[in-house]
């Protein structure tokens, strides 16, 4: 029998409640380009939607975008039940394939940034992870067009983009103008010309 999967950006805990105790000096929030002025926020991968809790936390507005119906609507429905005013009043969730908004005539102007956060390859000798990402996983399948949806973003989305990658996989296509580097993470920084 499958664990049942559920969003809930109420329950306590790191996942939705991450402290971002830097403000907009935030590795998240440079790699998006906080300092730079950038407020609205694309993101092309949903996923869990941890990340985009993250970011309105922080302030900024956030449209994320979630292919796989089944998790679309669990967001959805989490957004509706929530009774966190920054999430009830910057945060939009989108069914549909980032490629499909990328290519809506005003995408490039309603954005300062677009925000990537493909699934990690699985590593062949690691610790499995948590049993709700291997449920997500299996729900979702692995994004094997990920390299497309870069080459998309900098033809018609908004002016920057930050991918996330593990720290020591390759970028997903070259470009890279900046890396934000943490412990376990980095985010590729690529500007559309």
């Amino acid at each position: 029998m499958k664990p049942d999967l559920e969003i809930d950006f109420d329950r306590p805990g790191p996942d939705y409640h991450r402290k971002a105790v830097k403000g907009r000096r935030e590795l998240l929030a440079r790699a998006v380009g906080a300092q730079q002025g950038a407020r609205k926020i694309l993101d092309l991968s949903a996923g869990l939607a941890q990340d985009a809790v993250f970011l309105c936390q922080m302030g900024f507005t956030v449209t994320a975008v979630e292919r796989h119906p089944v998790i679309a609507g669990l967001l959805t429905s989490a957004l509706q039940r929530t009774r966190r005013p920054e999430l009830r009043e910057r945060l939009t969730i989108r069914e549909g394939d980032a490629r499909d908004v990328l290519r809506e005539p005003d995408c490039a102007r309603d954005f300062d940034a677009a925000y990537f956060d493909p699934m990690y390859p699985l590593k062949k000798k690691s610790a499995l992870p948590r049993k709700e990402m291997l449920l997500f996983r299996e729900l979702v399948g692995d994004d094997a067009d990920a390299a497309e949806v870069v080459r998309l973003a900098l033809r018609l989305g908004p002016p920057r983009l930050a991918v996330k990658r593990p720290l020591k996989a390759p970028p997903l296509l070259e470009g890279v103008k900046h890396s934000f580097e943490g412990t376990t993470v980095r985010y590729d920084i690529y500007v559309r010309s």
